[in-house]
C-alpha cells in the first residue's frame, strides 16, 4: 500500500511540451520547498511513452530533472493516458501502472487514480491496446518507415489540444464515478472516504453518499498543484505556482 505523507504535494495534468513549459518552474520550485513527497498524478507530459524512442528524446531533459529530483525526495508517479509504460524510463520513481489505489491517511481511506478509469468499452480497450508492447513497435515501425511523420502528427495533435473545457454534465458523470469507485473497493472488502484523481481537467468537488470526491485542476491550465495535510482534519490546499518574476 503506498504511504502518503503529510505536506504531499500533488500535481495532474500538466502536459508538458516545448510549447507549455510551465512545468520546469513546477520542478524548480520544489526543489527550494523540498516536500515530504511528490505525486505526479498522470499526463505530466503531452507524450511520454515507454518503448517510443522520440518521445524519449524530446523530454530527456525534464526526464532526468524529475529523476534526479527522485534521488532527494520520494516521487510517486501515477501513468495517464497520455504518459505510460514508464518503468524503464525512471530509475528514481515509484510508478503506479494499476489503478485506482487505496491509502489510509490519518485513518481516512483515500482512493487514488489519474483518472482514466471506469471509461466507455471501446474506449477501455483502446487504451489498453495502445500499452501492448507490440502495439508500440508496430507504431515505431509505421513512424520509422513515414520519417518520423506519425509522432510529429500526434504531437502536434496534443499541443492544439483545449486544456480546459467545462463539462455540463460532471455532476452527474461524477455520482456515477464515486459509485464505480465504492464498487469496486467494497469487492476487496474496503471502504473509501475520500476519491482524488485528475483527468478531467475540472478542479471539482463534491461530497456524495458520505464520500468526498475531488477533482484536480489541469496544471497546465493555471499554474495550480495540491498539498495534502492534516491539520485535525484532512484538507487539500490548492495553490498556484508563482510566476517568475
Amino acid at each position: 500500500m503506498l504511504n502518503i505523507k503529510n505536506n504531499a504535494f500533488i500535481i495532474a495534468d500538466a502536459h508538458y511540451d516545448n510549447t507549455r513549459t510551465d512545468f520546469c518552474d513546477f520542478l524548480e520550485y520544489i526543489k527550494s520547498q523540498k516536500p515530504s513527497q511528490v505525486i505526479l498524478l498522470g499526463d505530466i507530459f503531452s507524450l511520454l511513452v515507454g518503448g517510443v524512442k522520440n518521445s524519449i528524446e524530446d523530454n530527456k531533459e525534464i526526464i532526468k530533472k524529475i529523476d534526479d529530483f527522485g534521488l532527494e525526495t520520494e516521487i510517486v508517479y501515477f501513468e495517464g493516458n497520455h504518459d505510460f509504460n514508464l518503468d524503464n524510463i525512471f530509475k528514481n520513481v515509484k510508478i503506479i501502472k494499476n489503478q485506482p489505489i487505496i491509502t489510509n491517511f490519518y485513518g481516512k481511506n483515500i482512493a487514488i487514480s489519474h483518472g482514466d478509469i471506469f471509461l466507455p468499452f471501446f474506449t477501455k480497450i483502446a487504451l489498453k491496446t495502445l500499452r501492448f508492447k507490440s502495439t508500440i513497435m508496430l507504431l515505431n515501425c509505421f513512424n520509422l518507415i513515414f520519417f518520423n511523420l506519425i509522432y510529429k502528427k500526434i504531437c502536434n495533435q496534443q499541443k492544439l489540444k483545449k486544456i480546459y473545457k467545462k463539462l455540463n454534465n460532471f455532476d452527474e458523470i461524477v455520482k456515477k464515478r464515486i459509485n464505480n469507485y465504492k464498487t469496486y473497493f467494497l469487492k476487496k472488502s474496503l471502504n473509501i472516504d475520500y476519491i482524488i484523481e485528475g483527468h478531467f481537467h475540472q478542479g471539482y468537488e463534491k461530497n456524495y453518499n458520505n464520500i468526498e470526491y475531488i477533482n484536480l485542476e489541469a496544471f497546465a491550465n493555471d499554474r495550480s498543484f495540491f498539498i495534502l495535510e492534516y491539520d485535525e482534519n484532512i484538507k487539500i490546499k490548492k495553490v498556484k505556482l508563482p510566476r517568475k518574476e
